[in-house]
């Protein structure tokens, strides 16, 4: 009986161990071509910009949008690329990402949806890990 009880218990743990684990993963995106729709909080964050990018204290300050993220997520290489491409390179709990768009400066401002791809990080104008290439934007009422 008392070897039943605990099993029983411990039974009622993994279970919930489990599930807590499920409630807690990360949002899985993909870099482009994959179209990607991310909610979350546009705001403007200054950086070291050219011509040392942070070397100098001369260096030129720029202000770029970069959208923050309610919950973090992972970014994995879309599927049939190379695990050595510098423009796949996975990762976890990004928090942050630089928006920019071919099609003019990101103007939202504030709680907004945010359709388009992703892109690693691959020069030094490049702020953030994760960049997101904006094709649709448009202002919400809340972030969540």
């Amino acid at each position: 009986m008392f070897t039943l009880k605990y099993k029983t218990q411990g039974m009622a743990g993994l279970l919930f161990l489990l599930s807590s684990a499920s409630l807690c993963a990360e949002t899985v995106y993909h870099y482009e071509p994959e179209t990607v729709t991310i909610v979350g909080k546009v705001v403007e964050k200054q950086f070291a910009g050219p011509p040392g990018y942070g070397e100098n204290a001369s260096d030129k300050k720029v202000t770029v949008p970069v959208v923050l993220l309610t919950e973090p997520v992972s970014v994995l290489p879309s599927a049939g690329t190379d695990d050595d491409d510098p423009d796949n390179q996975p990762e976890q709990k990004v928090k942050s990402m630089q928006l920019f768009s071919y099609q003019g400066p990101v103007t939202v401002r504030g709680c907004a949806k945010l359709e388009g791809s992703l892109m690693h990080q691959v020069s030094a104008d490049h702020y953030t890990k994760v960049l997101l290439i904006v094709k649709n934007g448009r202002k919400i009422a809340s972030c969540q």
